[in-house]
């Protein structure tokens, strides 16, 4: 949305499709082309969990591989003021400013910014501009961060040549904005918490969604309709990627970013991978139905992630919310982010507040508050398709109390740095690597979740995949433990600084070296290790990002009960990429004891004939109905075990629904399904055996089947839910926030 404010004025803005050019008050005259929209998971907005931002498939991820939403709002200002020489901001700018956001449970702030300011170029007042407004930029991004938030800096007025950019243009421009884009980039790289939007609203070839509009949009250069040369969405994210700088892109469509038919055609190469796609949606746009979201939107949702730059309804009086209630609710079952225009006080049906304090405006105002209290905050677990067990496995065993346990986990973070590229990261790498000539250090963290008994041993374990050394490395556990797997560089690498636990010696490709760690590692926590070198044959072990999973960083923890109870350990993972923990029950118990163990699903879905195009791979529930047609999926990985299985069970808990009969469950012969791929229209076939159903149906319970029949001893699994009656049941699914109620297969062997 673009923002026309005069000093001392009302705020002007313009809705429908009209484009004001000019508006004359009083002896002051301003020149403008307006756009038509004109003016995930429990976590605190105030907590450290959005460190770390990049792109994993088509989500958003942290450090610790949680699923991240942007969820918050537009903060307009930073774009007008400096540029009509009042100011930076339209409004107060301090840090209580901020938490008045985040008690909204926000955890996004986008900030307008404008071309010429930064810049300092063409006449710009020179108290708001250059050095001054970068300056002030770089405070307010800097408490914004502190506030626990992620700042998203947007290109939202530009202008050609000489001209003053005080307004949205069609494009932006080869003059200044890839040179705009380079020094914000250059600036603020080393943040991961702040996203590049790199352009508010384009709208090229007289806003049409044509073929011209699309390579426009991407190319740049002339274009029909404009008089200057267009700067294309590939030539600023080279401007950006050139730095170094790794951090999120957005890039929003034609139409003023309403339009994104063929974003996925067009779409820029990113070297990075962190590229996701931007939308921006008023009850006045063109496409405001829930059937052109799913054509138009639900393919991108399905390859990157998508984030609502700018969602609202008009501005006509009288004020409403209904519309941005329908986005927020397709966005929610899409695993979109959202951001409402906008937290300021214009007196107008767009304003969220009253005032700075935060106290919101109705219906507009509380409406999107209390919708985003309903999201429990902006991230959650995620755990990758290639596991070989799920982040909700548990551990049980009925062993004497002679008993001991061993289970695997893997890291939560790894990377390395190189003093040949001080300021290059290599946190996505496939592996980590340990040298003196150049200098490399590997930094590997795990977080073991929480588990009883003592801790026997822990061995830290890592794959080489090039060294032929008799030292491959010294090993320490180091004190931090929340240095950013994706910001770490050699210039900016934390302390390898604690106690020396071991050394990695006799290394040789193909093999494993470990180092025991027990001296350190005595209970549940977060642990941190770096590996250092002194000599220069070099050696390269395995990350967690590594395609070869079963060669990825391994803690292992062989743990018992010293009390005379019968002992029950317990190992719940951290959630992370690999995920963790890989649990393998290796009790020494007697050959008539029993294991039970517990394996949460690595893939589930459900489809809906009301949305035959929608996915539903990451919501937070399962439906299971005959009208309209809602069918689930679920997909279990057992993992290695020993033993016969003696027993299984599939559980579910029942999120809604109060019925008789829950659902005919059948085990699927497809164990290789998209959970992120399926729709209704390409369902695959529940077409295996009957194996039970769900009975006596309760909100808030689980619900059990007996699956022995068909599990029958270490593999993959995949189950189907499907329906005849017309109650209805919903159920929780393995993205749900609250952990303990996640599908499970409960496995007893002997």
């Amino acid at each position: 949305m673009t923002h026309l404010n005069l000093r001392g004025a009302t705020s002007l803005t313009a809705g429908g499709r009209l484009r004001l050019t000019a508006v004359v008050l009083a002896a002051v005259v301003a020149v403008t082309s307006l756009s038509p929209f004109i003016a995930p998971h429990s976590t605190n907005a105030a907590s450290p969990s959005l460190s770390g931002l990049r792109v994993q498939g088509n989500k958003l991820v942290n450090d610790a591989v949680q699923t991240v939403r942007l969820l918050g709002v537009n903060r307009s200002g930073t774009e007008y003021a400096c540029i009509q020489g009042w100011g930076f901001h339209d409004g107060p700018a301090d840090l209580a400013s901020v938490q008045a956001i985040a008690s909204w449970k926000a955890n996004a702030i986008r900030v307008p910014l404008n071309e010429t300011c930064w810049l300092g170029i063409n006449g710009a007042p020179s108290a708001y501009s250059g050095a001054n407004y970068q300056n002030e930029i770089a405070r307010w991004v800097d408490t914004i961060n502190q506030a626990g938030l992620v700042a998203i800096l947007d290109l939202h007025w530009s202008a050609a040549g000489t001209a003053k950019a005080t307004g949205l243009q069609p494009m932006p421009n080869r003059d200044h904005s890839p040179e705009f884009w380079r020094q914000v980039a250059t600036r603020f790289k080393s943040k991961s918490m702040v996203v590049f939007d790199l352009y508010n609203e384009p709208y090229p070839d007289s806003n049409r969604n044509t073929t011209e509009a699309w390579r426009c949009w991407r190319d740049g250069g002339t274009c029909a309709g404009m008089s200057y040369q267009a700067a294309g969405m590939q030539e600023l994210v080279n401007a950006v990627r050139n730095t170094g700088a790794t951090n999120v892109i957005m890039a929003g469509g034609v139409q003023y970013a309403g339009g994104l038919w063929r974003w996925l055609e067009y779409k820029p190469n990113d070297p990075t991978g962190n590229l996701t796609a931007s939308w921006h949606i008023y009850n006045f746009s063109w496409y405001t139905t829930e059937s052109d979201w799913d054509q138009m939107l639900g393919p991108i949702a399905q390859q990157v992630p998508l984030t609502a730059g700018e969602i609202g309804d008009g501005e006509s009086s009288p004020c409403t919310a209904t519309f941005i209630d329908r986005v927020m609710n397709w966005s929610d079952d899409h695993g979109a982010g959202y951001l409402a225009w906008t937290w300021n006080r214009w007196n107008k049906c767009t304003d969220l507040i009253t005032d700075w304090a935060g106290t919101p405006t109705s219906p507009f105002g509380t409406t999107y508050k209390d919708h985003l209290a309903t999201q429990g905050g902006s991230t959650m677990p995620v755990a990758t398709p290639t596991s070989t067990a799920t982040p909700a496995a548990t551990q049980t065993s009925t062993a004497t109390p002679a008993a001991t346990q061993s289970a695997t986990v893997g890291a939560a973070s790894d990377t390395y740095v190189s003093s040949a590229y001080p300021d290059t990261n290599y946190g996505t790498a496939s592996g980590l690597a340990s040298d003196a000539n150049a200098v490399e250090q590997s930094y590997v963290r795990f977080d073991t979740g929480a588990f009883a008994g003592t801790v026997v041993a822990a061995k830290l374990r890592l794959y080489v995949t090039n060294g032929a050394s008799a030292a491959g490395g010294t090993i320490r556990r180091m004190n931090s433990t929340t240095w950013s797997e994706t910001g770490v560089t050699y210039n900016s690498r934390p302390a390898i600084d604690g106690v020396q636990v071991g050394n990695f010696d006799d290394v040789a490709t193909g093999t494993w070296v470990e180092a025991d760690v027990t001296s350190v590692v005595t209970g549940p926590g977060v642990y941190s290790f770096g590996v250092s070198q002194t000599g220069d044959d070099g050696a390269d072990f395995v990350s967690r990002d590594n395609t070869t999973t079963t060669q990825r960083p391994q803690l292992v923890l062989t743990f018992g009960d010293t009390t005379n109870a019968s002992p029950t350990p317990t190992m719940t993972a951290t959630p992370t990429k690999t995920p963790a923990p890989i649990t393998t029950p290796t009790a020494t118990t007697p050959p008539a004891s029993t294991e039970t163990f517990t394996t949460g699903a690595s893939a589930d879905t459900y489809v809906s004939s009301a949305y035959p195009r929608s996915n539903y791979g990451t919501v937070g529930t399962l439906g299971s109905d005959a009208s309209p047609t809602e069918e689930s999926y679920l997909r279990f990985d057992t993992g290695a075990f020993a033993g016969t299985v003696a027993s299984a069970k599939l559980r579910l808990y029942v999120t809604n629904g109060a019925s008789a009969a829950g659902g005919t469950i059948r085990r699927m012969n497809s164990t290789t399904w998209s959970e992120t791929g399926v729709t209704y229209r390409k369902r695959p076939t529940i077409d295996g055996a009957q194996v039970g159903s769900f009975d006596n149906v309760t909100t808030g319970t689980w619900v059990e089947v007996d699956v022995t029949s068909v599990v029958t001893g270490p593999g993959v699994y995949s189950f189907g839910v499907s329906q005849t009656g017309t109650d209805g049941v919903d159920f929780a699914t393995r993205n749900n926030s609250n952990t303990g109620q996640r599908p499970q297969l409960v496995i007893t062997t002997r």
